[in-house]
């Protein structure tokens, strides 16, 4: 008899060692926390309009600096943070001239997620909240037409990601509510209606344990509308502005 259980036990050691490697394995590739940075560029137009006066004005190239953390203390709850910096850069006018202009991002929050089944390269969809703050400083002019301005708001975002091996696609949807909006020196009026939206695509490309290489885009379009008058542009009555960002970035990211 002393003999069989020790057979049995012999046969089970083994299965009960790989059972807890594939838990550690699929334990660690769920829950991967990774820091970032890396050069960005963004592009886009800045509009603004009202009865009085109208501007709008192409960014072909502002050279910026990407970085952030992510970090997933559950395989399905995560935190993130992320900012992108820019560099300045000078602003064609359409009448001519140009002005110094540069544009910062900072971006916060939580996030919830599900996996498509027990595997370790298992599909998964994610929901969010998060808060979002963008800075734009603009050189000044007189009269004011493009003004400096910071706004701040919460969002809520959607999204999925497909491990494909070495290489992994992430895909968000974003909607937000920007409730603070300051401009400077001049302003546009009182901020009747925000509305803010966007999106990311993600490709990330692993070199090895450690080290990986992410390829994204990130777009944001931003539409506020004011009421009453305002000093931009030597006086106006009501105006809308709208900001569309791209921002292409090209990271190293390294797994904590």
């Amino acid at each position: 008899m002393r003999t069989r259980w020790t057979l049995a036990l012999a046969l089970l050691v083994p299965w009960t060692a790989r059972a807890a490697e594939t838990v550690e394995t699929l334990d660690r590739a769920r829950r991967r926390s990774d820091v970032w940075a890396g050069p960005a560029v963004v592009l886009g137009q800045l509009e603004y309009e009202a009865p009085s006066a109208r501007i709008s004005t192409r960014l072909d190239a502002l050279p910026a600096i990407s970085a952030g953390v992510e970090l997933w203390p559950e395989e399905s709850i995560g935190v993130h943070l992320a900012g992108i910096v820019g560099l300045g850069a000078d602003l064609d006018l359409p009448q001519g001239g140009a002005l110094a202009y540069s544009a910062h991002q900072v971006e916060a929050g939580a996030r919830y997620r599900w996996f498509v089944g027990p595997r370790s390269d298992a599909p998964a969809v994610f929901a969010g909240l998060g808060l979002r703050a963008l800075h734009q400083s603009v050189q000044e002019q007189r009269p004011a037409l493009l003004v400096s301005s910071t706004t701040v708001g919460p969002e809520l975002a959607a999204g999925g990601e497909l491990p494909l091996g070495a290489f992994r696609l992430r895909a968000t949807a974003r909607g937000g509510l920007p409730f603070f909006v300051r401009e400077a020196p001049a302003d546009s009026g009182d901020p009747r209606r925000t509305l803010g939206y966007g999106g990311r695509l993600e490709a990330v490309t692993d070199l090895g344990a450690r080290w990986s290489v992410a390829a994204t885009g990130d777009a944001l379009w931003q539409t506020i509308d004011y009421g009453g008058d305002g000093t931009r542009a030597a006086g106006v009555k009501g105006g809308r502005t709208r900001d569309r960002l791209l921002t292409m970035m090209l990271v190293a990211r390294h797994r904590l």
